[in-house]
């Protein structure tokens, strides 16, 4: 099985297989950003630079994970858990810490409330 989702310019690639079958996967990817952005040429404009350049991959972009940061989840492959980042955790006890005890809130104080939860539900255990 193979998925490349496209995110802005983020590629996320998931790849299942045999290492010859992960490589040739990404080196498709690869190519496909390549037919769709174009080699660099002298008609280019100066502050324009290969998409899938080396100082890239020398930064970690592209490199083969099995736990990875996507769009502010935690994503580990190797155990198919999904969690919330520290920071979201906090965040989440202090929700709790802001409505314990009260029996009332101001509407668009829930609204606020409400979305924060609903975006993190899928991450919360149980």
């Amino acid at each position: 099985m193979a998925l490349h989702n496209i995110y802005v310019d983020d590629f996320i690639s998931l790849i299942q297989g045999s290492t010859r079958r992960r490589r040739w996967h990404i080196r498709r990817l690869l190519h496909s950003i390549d037919c769709v952005f174009g080699p660099l040429d002298a008609h280019d404009l100066s502050h324009r630079q290969h998409v899938a350049s080396d100082q890239k991959f020398l930064k970690g972009d592209g490199s083969r994970q099995v736990e990875k940061s996507v769009l502010d989840w935690i994503i580990n492959t190797a155990q198919g858990t999904l969690e919330l980042p520290p920071h979201r955790c906090q965040r989440l006890a202090a929700i709790f810490e802001e409505v314990k005890g009260k029996t009332r809130l101001a509407l668009a104080n829930w609204h606020t409330i409400l979305g924060e939860l609903r975006s993190m539900a899928i991450g919360v255990p149980g």
